[in-house]
């Protein structure tokens, strides 16, 4: 199996399940943690896309602003920590599993970027002598400038 296929179902398994835990988790932070999986996981499907600006969006803003803000307001709520802590010592071996499947995607995603000869499909195809980021940058500053201006 091809290196971009295996990224690709495992990328698209971890994001399906993890939005999954993040609605049936009983624990609100846990649903939070579920969330920035799913996040990251869709972020590595935007890479294999070959949308990087778009996965680095989804990772700044998100993870790194809503989640992150989520999280605070969660752990600010009244929470038994020792409960806490009886549960995620019988969950170990679950947490280790998750943290593989988490370093595997790392993984995944750095050998794919670092490759450059995968194929990608594109809604709108844009020169290889440039960068995705670029390339928006391009559109925004010449076709789309006054929509881009009234939207600022």
């Amino acid at each position: 199996m091809e290196l971009t296929a295996l990224a690709f179902y495992l990328f698209a398994i971890v994001s399906i399940c993890s939005a999954i835990f993040v609605t049936l988790s009983r624990h609100p932070v846990h649903s939070v943690l579920w969330l920035i999986l799913a996040f990251l996981s869709s972020a590595g499907l935007f890479v294999l896309l070959g949308a990087e600006f778009l996965a680095m969006l989804l990772i700044i803003i998100y993870v790194g602003a809503v989640a992150v803000l989520f999280l605070f307001v969660v752990m600010m709520l009244n929470v038994d920590v020792k409960r806490i802590k009886r549960k995620l010592n019988l969950k170990t071996s679950v947490l280790t599993i998750l943290s593989l499947v988490i370093f595997a995607e790392i993984f995944l995603i750095i050998k794919v970027s670092l490759n450059k000869s995968y194929q990608t499909f594109r809604l709108f195809p844009i020169d290889d002598t440039i960068s995705n980021a670029e390339a928006i940058g391009y559109s925004l500053y010449t076709e789309y400038f006054l929509a881009f201006q009234l939207a600022g």
